[in-house]
């Protein structure tokens, strides 16, 4: 039997109840909204101390890898990084409403 699934709401207010206050919860809420691009770039910084490449691409994983080829001068680099952006919009829409459609918060 598995255990029951908890949602973002119950998460929450379970950070926020353990916390002396709603400056520490909000602290601990950047913080772990702000991890996975953290470690994206740590690992993309100890990948290219290594000799054989460049890896650039990693930063490609995330909307920020692409924010400046919005300003190129290039106008394939700009319409390319324009449809990537949508995908990734389209993406996290789908994902907060698949996440969030039970109406818990």
């Amino acid at each position: 039997q598995s255990p029951p699934r908890t949602t973002f709401s119950e998460e929450s207010r379970g950070v926020e109840g353990s916390t002396s206050g709603p400056f520490i919860s909000f602290a601990i809420g950047t913080l772990a909204i702000s991890f996975p691009l953290g470690m994206l770039a740590m690992v993309k910084s100890i990948l290219e101390t290594t000799p054989n490449g460049d890896f650039g691409w990693i930063m490609r994983l995330l909307p920020w890898g692409w924010k400046y080829e919005l300003l190129e001068g290039d106008l394939g680099a700009r319409f390319l990084a324009i449809l990537v952006m949508v995908g990734f919009t389209t993406a996290f829409l789908w994902l907060g409403y698949s996440r969030f459609r039970k109406r818990d918060l």
